[in-house]
């Protein structure tokens, strides 16, 4: 699957899809996610890699 032409287009819908949830879901100021950099947290899940959400 890596190698057709579908996995690109995968590929970025899967971390739209992660993103959006990682957005709605995670609490960045309290808990044990408490002082995680959101944009960090989106750059590591490739909010850089050309996704655009």
């Amino acid at each position: 699957m890596l190698a057709s032409k579908g996995a690109p287009f995968f590929r970025s819908r899967f971390l739209e899809f992660v993103i959006e949830d990682i957005k709605k879901e995670w609490n960045i100021t309290e808990g044990k996610n408490r002082g995680l950099s959101e944009d960090i947290i989106l750059e590591f899940f490739g909010r850089d890699s050309g996704v655009v959400v």
